[in-house]
């Protein structure tokens, strides 16, 4: 075997090692990228599942701080009433 017929065995074994090293670097690269989509996506679920048990919370809350305003205007009107049946005797 001549020598350039070994040179081009050599270079193209080293070019292969090259490939095979740059494609595990992608492949973990890509197993990485996947993991943190993976965990990028189960944040935004739990981002998601708590806005709704805020949205729920203030619903609730915005329906309490209507029923206590208006329970409130009616002690309002009830003491002015009291105060006018008070001053009229």
């Amino acid at each position: 075997m001549s020598n350039d017929v070994r040179e081009k065995i050599v270079d193209l074994i080293d070019e292969y090692k090259n490939a095979k090293s740059e494609q595990e670097t992608i492949h973990n690269e890509l197993n990485h990228e996947s993991q943190v989509r993976v965990d990028a996506q189960n944040q935004a679920s739990q981002l998601d599942r708590q806005v709704q048990f805020v949205e729920v919370n203030l619903d609730a809350t915005t329906a309490k701080v209507e029923r206590l305003t208006k329970q409130l205007i009616e002690v309002l009107q009830v003491s002015e009433a009291a105060k006018q049946y008070i001053y009229i005797l």
